[in-house]
């Protein structure tokens, strides 16, 4: 009973998904097929699924737990009150819109002679970025704050796009996909503001 209460948690969900990528993408590599399956690259349209398999793929163990860790932190305060169905698209949309974002900055970057030669890219990252963000501004102690102290929204807005660069590049690591984890990070701000994920008093999850 609790074993089948658990796999329908939202987030056991996810994980579990993540990790089946996981065992994929290396029978995948063993192959040489990871970037035709799993690496989001340019030119888009080459590989197009590759914007909703890369996020769920990882470069190794230590990308993968990180990711799973703020997943699991992070996405169970945020699935607890949102719709299943919207949590899922909301993570595979942000991920995928995360991932794009990257690797057209960095193509684009290249060709304007800024930065080094474009990678494809892999990972939740981005996704997790996301509902980081729009846990940050979907809690009652955000809604409260709102609340009591009025912000015009071209104002909001301004604040989060310099709280989203900020985090970025707090977080920042080797190799990490800046742009990625920022326009996540934007995304679910704005999103938690709006309370998108929100269930409604009818649903099931």
């Amino acid at each position: 009973m609790v074993f089948r209460k658990t796999l329908k948690n939202t987030i056991v969900q996810l994980s579990l998904l993540i990790l089946l990528a996981f065992i994929l993408q290396i029978f995948a590599a063993s192959q040489g097929l990871m970037e035709k399956y799993f690496v989001l690259q340019t030119p888009l349209a080459e590989h197009p699924w590759t914007a909703v398999t890369a996020v769920f793929a990882h470069s190794g163990i230590n990308h993968l737990t990180s990711n799973l860790t703020g997943l699991i932190l992070f996405g169970i305060p945020v699935a607890y009150k949102a719709s299943k169905l919207k949590f899922y698209l909301f993570f595979i949309i942000t991920g995928s819109l995360a991932g794009i974002s990257q690797v057209l900055t960095s193509y684009y970057m290249y060709n304007l002679g800024i930065g080094s030669e474009p990678v494809g890219v892999v990972g939740a990252s981005g996704a997790i970025f996301a509902v980081i963000g729009y846990f940050m501004t979907s809690n009652r102690v955000s809604n409260y704050t709102s609340n009591l102290i009025p912000i015009p929204n071209k104002i909001r807005y301004l604040l989060y796009i310099a709280v989203a660069t900020w985090i970025t590049f707090a977080t920042a690591s080797p190799q990490s996909a800046l742009i990625g984890h920022f326009t996540g990070l934007l995304i679910g701000l704005v999103a938690g503001k709006a309370n998108i994920l929100k269930a409604s008093t009818n649903s099931v999850k």
